[in-house]
């Protein structure tokens, strides 16, 4: 008999019953917006996540320093539409979002530090369709 084992698939509603496997970057330097053409941060994810944390380090008793989230490079910069959110100092965003990619970017004249937590499914990044700015995000 014949099996089709293709492995896990960001489709499936099986590849988010399962635990996920952690991923943690910590206080890590965010490009203020206005600086240079390559002032996104773009993380990559090894894997397709199930649920992914931004929090914005930045201590909350200095000057504002708000943090840019989107999922498009273009998205995170505005150049099509603002299709992106902020999060403040001390705040902290976390959602059951499946994504291969995050972008972030400060926006303010204070460089904020952040951290980020996913957890990923054993689904491949290639296997996940890439956004585009004009789908909205």
């Amino acid at each position: 008999m014949f099996y089709n084992l293709q492995g896990a698939s960001p489709f499936d509603a099986s590849t988010y019953l399962v635990s996920s496997r952690p991923f943690l970057s910590s206080s890590f330097a965010v490009p203020i917006s206005g600086t240079t053409a390559g002032s996104v941060l773009k993380i990559t994810l090894p894997k397709v996540s199930k649920f992914i944390m931004v929090k914005n380090e930045t201590s909350t008793g200095g000057s504002s320093a708000p943090i840019r989230v989107a999922f498009t490079d273009a998205g995170c910069r505005g150049l099509t539409a603002p299709n992106y959110f902020k999060i403040g100092n001390g705040e902290a965003i976390s959602a059951d979002w499946a994504v291969k990619e995050v972008y972030l970017m400060g926006d303010g004249a204070v460089a904020p530090t952040a951290s980020i937590v996913a957890g990923l499914t054993q689904a491949d990044t290639f296997n996940l369709p890439d956004f585009t700015a004009g789908s909205g995000v």
